[in-house]
């Protein structure tokens, strides 16, 4: 009895109808790539440091003499090491502010401006222990410090990121590593589990709930309204994104010839660094995480038609 590769042998290992078909399978890896390296930029972490209290426009590249001047006042700075064991100047701790600076009566919203009145209006209402401040001083005692409950960022390269909008910094920036492991746990689930519902359901319909799963999680974590949430909704893309991409690979070397299968192997992982390549340019325009995130899950839709 003729084997199906002896078959594919005979008829063409490669042909017309087959090339199509790869062309069709190999699109799906594209949004796998891309849905793996937006981590990158969605959970980006860019410069920061502590919030200086009561000032509701406090901004994290410094603005004027005076805002100079809070800040200093506010905040501690951070040890820093240059080269050769020489100190450079510190930047603004990230994580701490002194603890005799605090809210004004009037509210955390309150705001005075940069302005020399605004300081001194400032100083007014903050909460500042100037005795025990300038007596410790005089004695060389550090003034305490206490973990600050806001920060600032540096937008100069995004407007924002799953980390700016949900403060996962300071004691809770393993948060993102969390979210990335558990994608990457997800991954393994899904490029398991998904070949033996292939195997059941058939390789097409394996594709279309993969294809329906990338987008309705995708769709998820633009809406996300916590990182929690955004960690849950990450492990289940990476099922959905690793799902997609074995069994569109392995209906394609299926469908091929013996002789081609390791070329049809190698070709689909150019697709998939194509979609890799396809986020810079998404997230440069955007530089707003969930602007990026609902580009690369609209993606998904044109791959619905073409099955």
């Amino acid at each position: 009895m003729m084997k199906f590769d002896d078959l594919l042998v005979a008829v063409g290992e490669f042909g017309p109808y087959q090339k199509r078909v790869y062309f069709l399978l190999c699109l799906p890896a594209i949004l796998c790539g891309a849905q793996v390296l937006s981590a990158v930029f969605i959970m980006a972490i860019p410069d920061y440091r502590c919030k200086i209290p009561a000032f509701a426009n406090d901004t994290f590249q410094i603005q004027s003499q005076t805002h100079a001047d809070l800040a200093n006042f506010s905040l501690p700075r951070a040890s820093s090491t240059g080269i050769g064991g020489s100190t450079s100047q510190p930047a603004f701790s990230q994580c701490l502010v002194y603890t005799d600076v605090s809210r004004p009566a009037q509210g955390e919203g309150e705001d005075h401006g940069f302005s020399a009145e605004g300081l001194a209006k400032w100083r007014a209402t903050a909460s500042y222990n100037t005795t025990t401040t300038e007596t410790g001083r005089k004695l060389n005692r550090p003034r305490e410090t206490r973990q600050c409950d806001a920060w600032v960022y540096d937008r100069s390269e995004f407007d924002s990121t799953a980390i700016t909008e949900f403060d996962v910094v300071c004691e809770d920036t393993i948060m993102r590593s969390i979210c990335n492991s558990f994608m990457f746990a997800g991954a393994l689930v899904g490029a398991v589990g998904m070949g033996v519902v292939a195997d059941v359901c058939g390789r097409k319909r394996a594709i279309m709930l993969s294809l329906l799963a990338q987008f309705l999680t995708s769709l998820g974590v633009f809406l996300t309204p916590s990182f929690p949430v955004m960690i849950a909704l990450k492990t289940l893309s990476g099922i959905a994104t690793h799902s997609l991409f074995s069994v569109g690979a392995t209906m394609g070397i299926e469908l091929v010839g013996p002789n081609k299968r390791s070329f049809t192997g190698m070709v689909v992982e150019f697709f998939w660094a194509g979609g890799i390549l396809m986020v810079l340019p998404i997230a440069f325009v955007s530089r707003n995480w969930r602007y990026t995130q609902m580009v690369i899950c609209l993606l998904t839709v044109p791959l619905f038609a073409l099955w």
